[in-house]
């Protein structure tokens, strides 16, 4: 689903080219200035031509040795953080060979991605080349759009510093962190939402995250909007004082079953079997031109509109849209070839067509990869017997069998899964991660008979995982007795009503899709999802009138098309890691029931990543202290920075041939030469 009138990505594009507009380009182009963190931001939404279009002529790295420009006048996009500071600062103080008094630019338009402290601002103002900076602004764009209604804070780390006890001293720093994130975000859509939070009813889910961060971001809000009032303030951007939209926030504790499950419309399906790179990068090797094997890196995103077409669709369904779409193409090119194009129902014989088409390059080009990507994904899903551990996912995720029927002594065909050498030891994890969550607990025989019939120690961590299931908020042992209440409840909202089915192994429904239903309806529990601050009797009444409107058109079977902005907007953000799998599920709510909603996470997850988490949470990998726990002191600015080498070009490798597909699970999909690498090292001084 493409939200064309709201699109997050198009807000922070926007917000960036607003920036870039505030230079009025000189006869060599605008410069532009960035440190690594802001380059990504700035590479998330824009394309390499498009900042060409926006008139930056060079785009350089603040901690690299650049030519003076002592003409012109420069832009900064910059972390606030005390070595980018250092290095502004520096700029204008050695400047370099040909710079003017030191200076290695006219003057400084300094942007920070969010909010700068008192302490740094008051360095920049009492520094002596403070008279350069022409004007200082806070564009609080402190997370990255992935997609029109997805964000991400892109710190994995989070996921141990949260829940990890060995980094519990941590914990405050980070969620403190994560709200100033979330600020950014409030801001960028000004919105000041009612913050309503996860309160867990298991007596062994005892986390105390969403409550936590929940509370801090409305002091986070509460601080920018008296900020906002004061003579002199810095703020440009005023949240109004009242909203009618929600921000929900929850943590990984919600729901431990959807980052298991198999799933199979495209874009999750493609991220497990195949293991994408952070999601959205598909590498697969090629035959070029000259015959030798090549590899090739795809960047996944909304620029493709294809992948935009399929990405929330069943797989089933995918293949026949790709049928079409070369089709059309085949028209266009051959004649007369009817009994050839009946032929067109094969992956294989798909793939010589695309390859053998001349003209329509960009769709060529896609479909070819999308093409790829499915044949890869049939493959793995017959030979890793993915059809019978996805059954038996389903069963135990939802509580329920194919034909309605509740699952009963389950044990037996996990054992069976455990058992077969020719499934790989990850698979067989999530059917005994699935198995202990829906018995909520196992008792002591039957983890006998787990043990006699696999060996955890198959893959290192793996009893790590299952022990560190409970810090999670899972039950692992039972004595006696049937599972809690609130299990049975779990699992049925899991279970999609039967009108609902349309796949026997797409039954199950993330927790998260239930609750942004209640969430529209106007039925989420107070008790489990209670508000941080009551809303006002007049916020409240408006609510509830919506919720009352909703019914009757739904009863009426009203259709409508355009997104009612009077409703409100939904932001649900998810501590810990969210899945494709919930990503799909707020995208299906908001266009079913016409509401704007965004979902977002500290960072995307797939059963692996998942996985790795659970082996290793007890013992995490060690990780930075979050900068801002502490308020070092700029280096003296006489002091030469230590500046790394220039980056070395590079070149894109040509795409137009066959390729190669290749099924290693572990394959590591590393290399440097991709269109990727290039857009993230796109600030190593590129100039015209």
């Amino acid at each position: 689903m493409e939200h064309k009138e709201f699109s997050l990505r198009g807000i922070v594009k926007q917000r960036l080219l607003e920036m870039l507009d505030c230079v009025k380009a000189s006869a060599m182009g605008k410069i532009l200035v960035v440190d690594q963190q802001a380059s990504e931001l700035l590479t998330s939404v824009f394309e390499l031509n498009e900042l060409y279009l926006a008139e930056v002529s060079l785009l350089e790295q603040v901690n690299k040795p650049r030519d003076p420009y002592p003409q012109v006048e420069a832009i900064y996009l910059l972390t606030p953080c005390w070595e980018s500071i250092f290095y502004l600062i520096n700029d204008f103080v050695k400047g370099g060979d040909g710079s003017i008094n030191g200076a290695a630019y006219k003057g400084a338009h300094v942007f920070f991605t969010t909010e700068l402290n008192d302490e740094y601002h008051m360095k920049l103002m009492a520094s002596r080349v403070s008279k350069y900076f022409l004007s200082i602004n806070e564009l609080f764009l402190d997370f990255y759009a992935l997609e029109s209604h997805l964000f991400s804070l892109e710190t994995p780390e989070s996921f141990f510093r949260l829940y990890s006890p060995k980094l519990s001293n941590t914990t405050r720093v980070e969620l403190q962190s994560v709200a100033q994130k979330l600020l950014s975000l409030c801001v960028t859509l000004k919105e000041r939402p009612a913050i309503r939070y996860f309160s867990p009813e298991s007596q062994y889910n005892n986390s105390s995250v969403s409550r936590e961060l929940a509370s801090l971001l409305e002091s986070e809000l509460d601080i920018y909007s008296n900020r906002d009032s004061l003579p002199g303030s810095r703020i440009k951007s005023p949240l109004p004082n009242e909203s009618k939209s929600t921000l929900i926030i929850v943590d990984r504790t919600i729901d431990l079953a959807s980052p298991l499950v198999h799933e199979f419309t495209y874009q999750a399906m493609a991220s497990d079997l195949l293991q994408l790179e952070n999601g959205s990068k598909y590498v697969y090797e090629y035959f070029n031109e000259n015959n030798e094997k090549s590899t090739k890196k795809v960047v996944l995103d909304e620029s493709d509109k294809l992948w935009v077409e399929l990405r929330h669709c069943h797989f089933d369904e995918c293949v026949p849209t790709l049928v079409g779409k070369l089709k059309e193409l085949e028209e266009k090119k051959i004649q007369n070839q009817g009994s050839e194009r009946d032929q067109l129902n094969k992956l294989n014989q798909l793939k010589k067509l695309v390859y053998s088409l001349p003209e329509y390059q960009e769709l060529k080009a896609k479909c070819g990869v999308h093409i790829n990507i499915a044949s890869e994904c049939s493959e793995y899903y017959k030979s890793h017997k993915i059809e019978l551990l996805a059954g038996l996912e389903q069963d135990l995720a939802t509580g329920f069998r194919s034909d309605g029927k509740a699952i009963q002594h389950m044990l037996e065909e996990v054992l069976s899964i455990l058992k077969d050498d020719d499934i790989h030891p990850d698979d067989k994890m999530r059917v005994l991660i699935l198995y202990i969550l829906s018995k909520d607990g196992v008792r002591a025989e039957s983890w006998e008979k787990i043990n006699d019939g696999w060996s955890l120690d198959e893959v290192q961590g793996n009893n790590d995982a299952i022990q560190n299931l409970a810090t999670l908020g899972a039950r692992l042992t039972r004595t006696s007795g049937k599972p809690g209440a609130h299990i049975v409840k779990r699992l049925r909202g899991n279970s999609s009503s039967q009108s609902e089915i349309i796949y026997d192994l797409s039954r199950f429904t993330p927790t998260i899709k239930r609750l942004l239903e209640d969430e529209v309806h106007g039925d989420l529990s107070n008790e489990r999802y209670p508000y941080v601050r009551m809303m006002n009797d007049k916020t409240q009444a408006a609510k509830e009138q919506h919720a009352k409107d909703l019914r009757q058109k739904l009863c009426g079977n009203t259709d409508w098309i355009f997104r009612d902005k009077s409703k409100g907007m939904i932001i649900l953000f998810v501590a810990g890691g969210i899945t494709y799998s919930e990503i799909r599920s707020a995208y299906e709510v908001a266009e079913y029931y016409n509401r704007d909603i965004f979902i977002g996470s500290t960072h995307i997850i797939n059963p692996t990543i998942f996985l790795e988490h659970l082996r290793i949470l007890n013992n995490p990998p060690s990780v930075t202290a979050i900068e801002g726990s502490a308020s070092p002191s700029l280096p003296l600015l006489n002091t030469d920075p230590h500046l790394n080498k220039p980056l070395p070009d590079i070149q894109i490798p040509a795409t137009t041939d066959t390729p190669h597909i290749s099924h290693d699970r572990s394959k590591s999909y590393g290399g440097s030469t991709d269109e990727s690498t290039i857009r993230r090292n796109f600030f190593t001084s590129m100039r015209t």
